[in-house]
């Protein structure tokens, strides 16, 4: 068997178990222990265009790309209405999770902002996958979709609860505030909120600054 006959094997597998999940009924939780609350559009709602899900164990990896991603989207000159709904919704998306900055929000499916990094992450899978249909950046993306299949191919597959849960533009996904102050206490949630402030700043004075 080829190394693509094992990725083309390895997608039926993720996809099959996906299914599994979405169908066993292990919804997203918005109680203290649902760390993937959030993601969830009333059915009344304009969602926007759909996202597929990515898999718990798909995510290092996508994060590891993510900025190679954006540097290919920021070349793109002549965008369509597709493209510019998923880059804007990565980086709002993004922006809501802190930018991935918090210890564990990849790693860690329990973490209240595990639930945002996967939709920042599909986000951006999604956007890559768009961009191999744009004659401008085609070869680049394609390139870079190998390379991150490549290193998926590499790494253990494992699924969580988000792993089923497909995001859509119109609908942000916000880390579980209530469930950081449950799982980390008041240190916990003060040091993110210090982060975060920290971060407004630095930004701030950057922009003051010209850089």
């Amino acid at each position: 068997m080829t190394a693509r006959d094992l990725l083309l094997d390895r997608r039926v597998r993720r996809r099959c178990a996906v299914l599994a999940i979405a169908a066993g009924g292990l919804a997203v939780s918005t109680g203290p222990g649902g760390a993937h609350s959030g993601g969830a559009a009333p059915e009344s709602a304009a969602r926007g265009l759909e996202i597929p899900a990515v898999t718990h164990g798909e995510m290092a990896t996508l994060a590891a790309f993510r900025p190679r991603i954006v540097v290919l989207a920021n070349r793109v000159v002549a965008t369509d209405e597709r493209f510019r709904r998923l880059k804007n919704h990565g980086a709002l998306q993004y922006a809501y999770c802190l930018w991935g900055l918090v210890p564990g929000a990849i790693s860690n499916e329990d973490s209240p902002f595990n639930g945002c990094s996967h939709a920042y992450l599909a986000s951006a899978w999604s956007l890559l996958r768009h961009m191999e249909t744009m004659p401008q950046v085609k070869e680049d993306a394609l390139r870079l979709a190998s390379d991150i299949e490549a290193g998926w191919a590499r790494t253990p597959e494992t699924l969580c609860v988000a792993s089923a849960e497909v995001f859509h533009t119109a609908a942000i996904v916000k880390p579980a505030w209530a469930q950081a102050g449950w799982a980390w206490g008041g240190a916990g949630a003060s040091a993110i909120l210090m982060l975060a402030a920290g971060f407004f700043t630095a930004r701030a004075a950057g922009a003051r600054m010209g850089t």
